[in-house]
This record gives C-alpha cells, sequence and structure tokens, in this order.
C-alpha cells in the first residue's frame, strides 16, 4: 500500500471514529437516578430500613447497603418486588422520589 493511500484510510478512520463517537453519545450515558444523599438518609431512617440494615447501612438482619454497588434497576426491582428475606415495596410506602434518594445516599458511602 502506497503511502498515499495509507494517509487517506488513516484519515478516514479519525473521520467514522469521530462521527460514530458523535452519535452514539448518550449510548453510555448513565440510567442513575439523581437523587438527594441528605434526603435519602433521612427517609432511611424514617422509612424503618435501618431495622434491617442498620442505622449506616452497615447491615443486621439483612445485607449491608453502605458503598452500594448494585445498579439502580436492580435496587428498584429488589424494593418493588422483594426479594429472598428483603420484603416488597409499593410507591404508597416508598415513593419514588424517596427510593430515588435513598439510592443516592447508599451509593454515596464508603
Amino acid at each position: 500500500m502506497s503511502a498515499r493511500n495509507l494517509s487517506t484510510l488513516l484519515g478516514t478512520i479519525v473521520v467514522l471514529s469521530l462521527t460514530l463517537a458523535a452519535c452514539g453519545g448518550s449510548e453510555g450515558a448513565s440510567t442513575e437516578p439523581a437523587g438527594d444523599p441528605a434526603a435519602g438518609q433521612q427517609a432511611f431512617a424514617s422509612l424503618t430500613c435501618t431495622g434491617c440494615h442498620g442505622e449506616n447501612a452497615e447491615g443486621r438482619i439483612g445485607p449491608k447497603l453502605a458503598g452500594l454497588q448494585e445498579g439502580w434497576e436492580k435496587v428498584q426491582t429488589t424494593v418493588r418486588n422483594g426479594r429472598g428475606g428483603m420484603p416488597q415495596f409499593g410507591t404508597d410506602e416508598v415513593n419514588d422520589k424517596q427510593l430515588t434518594d435513598i439510592y443516592a445516599w447508599l451509593t454515596s458511602l464508603k
């Protein structure tokens, strides 16, 4: 391959790469909600989550949730549907804003 053809090929690859990166901007975007960690800490305590998960989400009867690594969708599904010993909580018991804030608090902990 000549130097000119190689240069053209590399230029084409660069342009295509930049075009694909610009078009795919939302593909890797996070679906994590933006909640208020301070409000989440208050909601966690007021909704009796502490009975199973501890005051600082350190774990008691239920698992440790501090520094939660689970994604938003899995947490939302677990809270809404229950799992293992975890009971389900409908939106009448834990509304979506509270759940979003609790998630923000739990993921902010170390």
